[in-house]
């Protein structure tokens, strides 16, 4: 009876004689050692398809393989086994390659030509008339193996650079820091958008409640105006007057809209103060100026200083001071149109006013109190003839008008309109009797060449010579001066007052 020791590789290379088929039978575990050698001959040809076959090779390894001594591999280590099989065919490969003649025919396999695929196969060789062999792929398929993931190489850490050597008489360089690696953003949370109100007066209403000084205006919150005239002055100095019933809704920092209604913007001239008003119609634009919105079945505009910029998707329009214009939503913008821009806002007036004194100086004449300026057409401004030219200041000699005019009583307020073709800073300025001194209100950002308002109660204006000081409840002001800094050249002044406000 033959035992598991007697099959070697060379035994279960040779056609499986009678006994060994019976022991293999028998014996599982020679069983799968002869079937892992017909899949590593299966595979390694897979690999490594042979050449041409020779039948004298073939005899000549056998011959080689029958005449060497028989290796027993234990079974307790059947790696050995494995390493040796392998080893054997490779050789033999390295054989048939090295030997291998290109021109030579192929032979066909029969009994008497065995080759290594058919010493190893225990299953009977096909008869003599064997059909033609099936092309082999060109890329045989490789067998399957599992992806392991690699984790991704860790980045060196920055070395800091050796610095060189320092020359004599040279100074030192300064140390390089080593790049720090970027911080990845943080996520924020969308910033708040909100007015100050710094002072309400009248009867707005902001979210269905009363406004009160200080209160915040939120986005998208709707400020009303009740049954009579309301205003709002922002932190800015920005002032909105609105008719009553009025609404504006606050869409961003520097948007409001209009839905309906009438409203009077103010917006101080100077760096940084921007402010559009959107209605259905059209969008209004402004860097500081003051003009006016109504809004019905369309929109029309009404500038009464500065300039302003009106546009929707049919075109734009620049509409200057002095002039108006109207838009509808199917439509461009209509051309400005020169109009009585004062009266058509006077509607604004939040308090009752009695003039002191007023010149336009429409008849072409310079009233006997001025002390210098000439009166001239100067820059367009709507209906507007004539203005008085300052070269760059004017003065206006208060002694000379009736005394009661020029007494403090009340609330005083001191308005004009200027028109700077240059120039960096205004003032004007007010001579008290009392103090023997001036009073004086500065206006630091001047916006050039267009029409803009100045407008200042007497109690803003500060003494030179000591800046707490304030006019007082009857003072007797004895002239009027108003200058610009930074030019010599023409400054244009017109609608000029000083107005009592009615309590």
């Amino acid at each position: 009876m033959m035992k598991c020791s007697d099959l070697t590789h060379d035994v279960l290379a040779e056609r499986p004689t009678p006994d060994v088929k019976a022991h293999l039978e028998a014996c599982p575990a020679c069983r799968a050692r002869a079937a892992e050698l017909r899949a590593m001959s299966a595979d390694l040809a897979a690999i490594a398809p042979p050449a041409v076959e020779d039948p004298a090779l073939v005899r000549r390894i056998l011959a080689r393989m029958k005449s060497a001594p028989r290796v027993i591999v234990r079974r307790a280590s059947p790696a050995r086994w494995v390493a040796a099989a392998a080893a054997a065919v490779g050789v033999a490969i390295v054989l048939v390659v090295a030997t291998r003649e290109p021109e030579r025919a192929r032979v066909a396999v029969t009994p008497e030509h065995p080759t290594l695929e058919t010493i190893l196969d225990p299953v009977p060789p096909p008869p003599k008339e064997t059909p033609a062999p099936a092309p082999r792929p060109e890329n045989p398929p490789l067998p399957r193996t599992e992806l392991v993931p690699v984790p991704p190489p860790k980045e060196p850490a920055p070395v800091a650079p050796v610095p060189k050597p320092v020359e004599p008489g040279k100074p030192a360089p300064r140390p390089v820091e080593p790049v720090k690696p970027p911080v990845p953003p943080t996520e924020t949370k969308p910033a708040r958008v909100f007015l100050v109100i710094a002072l309400a007066e009248g009867a707005p209403e902001l979210a269905g409640k009363r406004v009160e000084k200080g209160a915040e205006w939120e986005k998208d919150g709707v400020l009303r105006a009740g049954d009579r005239l309301s205003r709002v002055t922002l932190a800015d100095g920005t002032r909105l007057t609105l008719r009553p019933h009025a609404e504006l809704q606050l869409e961003g920092a520097e948007t409001l809209a209009l839905e309906r209604g009438e409203v009077f913007c103010e917006v101080i001239p100077g760096a940084g103060r921007k402010l559009a008003v959107v209605t259905p119609d059209a969008a209004i634009q402004v860097t500081g100026t003051q003009f006016d919105v109504k809004r019905t079945d369309h929109t029309e505009v009404i500038v009464t200083a500065g300039e302003v910029r009106v546009s929707n998707e049919k075109g734009e329009v620049l509409v200057p001071a002095g002039n108006g214009t109207t838009a509808r939503k199917a439509a461009a913008p209509a051309k400005p149109r020169a109009v009585d821009a004062d009266a058509m806002a006077e509607w604004r007036r939040f308090e009752p006013e009695k003039p002191r004194f007023r010149y336009d100086f429409e008849d072409s004449r310079k009233p006997t109190p001025w002390q210098n300026g000439r009166v001239v057409a100067g820059p367009a401004r709507g209906l507007n003839k004539n203005c008085l030219e300052g070269s760059p200041g004017i003065t206006l000699d208060l002694s000379r008008v009736d005394k009661r005019v020029a007494a403090v009583k009340g609330s005083l307020k001191v308005r004009f309109r200027y028109y700077a073709p240059e120039g960096d800073m205004l003032w004007v300025q007010l001579f008290d009797d009392r103090v023997r001194d001036n009073f004086r209100v500065e206006v630091k950002a001047l916006a050039h060449n267009k029409w803009e308002t100045f407008e200042a109660p007497l109690s803003d204006f500060f003494l030179l010579i000591d800046g707490a000081a304030k006019i007082q409840e009857g003072d007797r002001l004895s002239w009027f001066n108003v200058s610009v800094s930074g030019t010599n050249g023409p400054v244009y002044y017109d609608d000029i007052e000083l107005v009592e406000i009615l309590k």
